[in-house]
């Protein structure tokens, strides 16, 4: 961890150094006071900030029930434990491969585009997933590419909030950064609370049978239907979820991003541009 920490310390320092604001904000603004029903009326009308956070809360609510399923699904469906270890080790490879590719993919299609395709094509592949007999090899590509395609939004993610940010300005005059971070990562808590709250209970609904002092104990063959469902099947459905958030209620395309980038930067609001 103090290696780890060294390693940051030093990341942020060169981000700090190496990264040049595009937005100039006034060193001085009206000090006004808001309450929480400001606070809210700002979410409220930040429609691309509440498609970043119905798409972040689906795809974490995907991936961490997605993860705590798999050692139900490993202990009764496959009945080895140390396989799942080795395919949960090798998911941190695409990375080192997508790090370097993502920004010409954004370059080339725009966050927006990437985001909401990937989010779809992982609603495909977990789809196809669902129905592939378990083979081992079979389950490590689709696990491994299906967890690769989610981790992409939830990478490119952190840049859309910047994005709602500007946008705040350019709606209200006000830039709230602490507002809409602190909303959103409050939200992602709400997903991360979720995929416990569906795995506690989807566990207990499909009739799982707790081994008792180590005993191994036979699950029906619903119980087993559940399990995978819970594992992949959910993962599914909170993907196609999160591309209906990404492309249709996320609504800074590119060109719009930078009319409102222009727009902020002149002092000017909506009421100020034709913003279609």
């Amino acid at each position: 961890m103090i290696v780890l920490s060294i390693l940051a310390l030093i990341c942020y320092y060169l981000c700090y150094y190496l990264v040049e604001e595009n937005v100039q904000t006034p060193t001085e603004q009206k000090k006004e006071k808001s309450g929480f029903m400001d606070y809210l009326a700002v979410l409220v009308k930040n429609r691309p900030l509440i498609g970043v956070a119905m798409g972040s809360v689906a795809i974490l609510a995907g991936l961490l029930t997605n993860a705590q399923m798999m050692v139900y699904y490993f202990q009764t469906i496959v009945g080895n434990l140390q396989a799942m270890g080795f395919i949960t080790s090798i998911t941190i490879l695409p990375i080192y491969i997508l790090a370097p590719i993502l920004p010409k993919l954004v370059e080339k299609f725009s966050t927006k585009t990437v985001m909401s395709m990937t989010s779809l094509m992982a609603t495909g592949l977990f789809i196809l997933f669902q129905f592939t007999p378990f083979h081992i090899v079979s389950y490590t590509i689709l696990y491994v590419l299906g967890i690769a395609l989610l981790n992409i939004p939830m990478t490119l993610v952190w840049g859309m909030v910047s994005d709602c940010i500007d946008y705040n300005q350019f709606l209200t005059g006000n830039r709230q950064e602490g507002v809409i971070y602190g909303s959103y990562s409050f939200v992602r808590k709400i997903g991360q609370a979720l995929s416990g709250f569906i795995a506690g209970m989807g566990i207990s609904v499909i009739g799982y049978i707790k081994p008792v002092a180590g005993v191994h104990q036979v699950q029906s063959a619903e119980t087993l239907a559940g399990i995978s469902f819970l594992h992949i099947g959910f993962t599914a459905i909170c993907s196609f979820i999160a591309f209906l958030a990404f492309q249709f209620i996320y609504n800074l395309t590119d060109e719009r991003r930078n009319l409102v980038i222009k727009a902020i930067n002149e002092g000017k609001t909506i009421d100020d541009v034709d913003f279609k």
